[in-house]
């Protein structure tokens, strides 16, 4: 950027403040934009976990409703029955 002026030094401090202002203003808009991508990160992060929730929760059912054991669920009644246990 250059600026002709009568006063050399006066020209140096409207560039030296537009400069500043611009590099100011650049990095508030930085800014404002970091924030709302990490609100919505954050609000897609909890809608996220809901849904994490809600399908545990319904897999847990299903296996409930089928009487389906998990491996390490079938392992421990085996090992508490002393591997006798027939477990389907």
């Amino acid at each position: 950027m250059s600026l002709d002026d009568a006063d050399p030094a006066r020209a140096q401090r409207i560039l030296a403040a537009l400069t500043e202002a611009y590099l100011e203003q650049n990095l508030q808009n930085a800014l404002t934009s970091t924030n709302s991508a990490s609100d919505w990160l954050h609000g897609q992060l909890e809608k996220l976990k809901g849904d994490l929730e809600s399908s545990e929760l319904s897999l847990h059912g299903y296996k409930e409703e089928k009487q389906i054991l998990s491996v390490s669920h079938r392992r421990s009644v085996e090992h508490a029955s002393g591997g006798n246990q027939d477990v389907h």
